[in-house]
């Protein structure tokens, strides 16, 4: 289509005809002075193109003689005059086009080792391109790696690999035609790292209790999915206890009870994403000195409750039952067992009158109400693990149980230890001892029924008959403390005697 343009324009702009063709030939017939003509006008189009001299070309033609009706006609086939300005042509073509010209568009599917580049040619530069690429590296000026691209479609892509987590990187999309190759913008990225974290000092620090603080400085590029600290008595962290924290945004924290007083700990917030964990720096603190305990009015905070205290002769008791459901170590003790679980367990186990059996509905009114009043029952599993009552303080053995009754005046002491309740009249008692004893039931550990609130209150000691553990329990309408032996499946309250 070109050429044949061309040869219109050339018709158009000289008197004779050039090219002709007359039904039945198979050449063209040419008006050989224009067409020498036009040859030097894109001789002197491709000097100008390429902006150096080009040597003249001395244009080949066939001439043959007709001899028509007495006259002889001079006929130029020119073939090869058609032949060199098609090359001619082709030529300036190829010296006004430029090398391609290239946009490097984005970088998507960023992980921590990962990239995918994307570019595309906005222009050909008038030649096809040949080749198309992706160069990449730490530096913007020295762009060290490839990454190839298969095909000349554009837009065009490339995936990598291997790169370095939290590493900023630069990259630039490549093409070539015959021209030459040419560059697209340089783009940078930085890959995804593990979050950065700045742990701050420890607030709210008393005897046995402090808050940890940290900050994230930086997510990393990925979502922050869990916070915590980990915490030791020691600046190596050997054997930390680890805390979550409050949550994913920055700042989090984490309150620590249970800590001892006067002692030195050290301390360390993290942050998790999905490329990894990284931690601050390491912080320390100091527990105060523990405040003077006087038995009778110094209370006791144990797993989110405060007990009060009675001093009945040299011991410190408990002036109520306990109503944790965790161990001292931090460790849950099962609970809301139904009754064939309960009755069957030979591990540690606590429940709350009512919880868990088919006579009284979970989570019940009466259920709260007797947690409220009577504590929680423990099975003697429960007690041998020697972890029920806070630091300091332990269940009484069966010999310190016989210390309080026999300092109350012997086995009738019961009136002393009860104290009368309006919902229980037949719990008769005037708790001169202080120990506050109130009828909480049990728990049986045969059927698993619960049995006896109201009427009857037993406790469980620390001291082992063989499989079985003795226990005292008080009853209504009888002043008799009295000592029995039971199974460790049994359900019984616990109180705790100082050390």
């Amino acid at each position: 289509m070109r050429n044949f343009i061309i040869f219109v324009l050339v018709c158009a702009i000289f008197s004779g005809p050039v090219f002709s063709q007359s039904t039945g030939k198979s050449y063209f017939e040419c008006n050989h002075d224009s067409l020498i003509t036009v040859l030097r006008a894109y001789e002197d189009s491709l000097a100008l193109a390429n902006a150096t001299t080009v040597v003249r070309t001395d244009y080949a033609w066939r001439v043959a003689d007709l001899s028509v009706l007495g006259k002889v006609y001079r006929i130029y086939r020119c073939e090869a005059l058609y032949d060199s300005l098609t090359v001619l042509m082709d030529a300036v073509d190829f010296a006004r086009a430029t090398p391609p010209v290239v946009d490097t568009d984005s970088i998507s599917g960023m992980r921590d080792t990962t990239a995918v580049f994307h570019a595309k040619v906005t222009s050909d530069g008038g030649e096809a391109v040949t080749a198309q690429w992706f160069r990449y590296g730490t530096s913007a000026v020295s762009l060290v790696d490839s990454a190839a691209v298969a095909g000349t479609a554009t837009p065009f892509t490339a995936s990598v690999s291997s790169l370095t987590a939290g590493t900023t990187y630069y990259v630039a999309g490549f093409a070539r035609n015959a021209k030459g190759t040419t560059l697209g913008d340089t783009l940078s990225f930085t890959t995804w790292a593990a979050p950065t974290v700045d742990t701050q000092a420890a607030s709210s620090v008393t005897a046995t209790a402090a808050t940890l603080n940290a900050t994230i400085t930086a997510t990393g590029g990925a979502a922050v999915t869990a916070t915590g600290f980990k915490y030791a008595t020691n600046s190596a962290l050997t054997s930390p206890t680890d805390v979550a924290g409050s949550g994913t945004s920055s700042p989090f924290t984490a309150s620590l009870t249970g800590l001892t007083a006067s002692t030195q700990y050290w301390a360390v917030g993290y942050a998790t994403n999905s490329v990894g964990t990284s931690y601050g720096d390491t912080i320390t603190f100091t527990t105060s000195a523990a405040a003077a305990f006087t038995c009778g009015t110094s209370t006791v905070s144990y797993d989110g409750h405060n007990y009060t205290t009675v001093l009945i002769g040299s011991q410190c008791w408990f002036k109520e039952n306990l109503r944790n459901d965790n161990y001292n170590d931090g460790t849950a003790i099962p609970g809301n067992l139904n009754d064939a679980t309960w009755n069957t367990t030979n591990t540690g186990a606590q429940t709350v009158y009512g919880e868990g059996s088919s006579t009284v509905s979970s989570g019940s009114s009466d259920e709260v109400a007797n947690l409220a009043t009577y504590g929680r029952l423990y099975n003697g599993n429960a007690v041998n693990t020697g972890k029920l009552c806070p630091s300091g303080w332990h269940v009484p053995t069966d010999a310190e149980w016989d210390t309080l009754t026999t300092y109350l005046g012997g086995s009738g002491a019961g009136t002393k230890l009860k104290v009368s309740a309006s919902n229980t009249p037949s719990w008769d008692g005037d708790n001169t001892s202080g120990f506050t004893a109130l009828p909480g039931g049990n728990r049986d550990g045969g059927d698993g029924n619960f049995n006896n609130q109201g009427s009857y209150g037993l406790w469980w000691s620390s001291s082992s008959l063989g499989s079985y553990s003795w226990y005292r329990y008080l009853q209504s309408g009888n002043a008799n403390v009295n000592r029995f032996s039971n199974n460790a499946r049994y359900g019984f309250s616990v109180r705790c005697v100082r050390d």
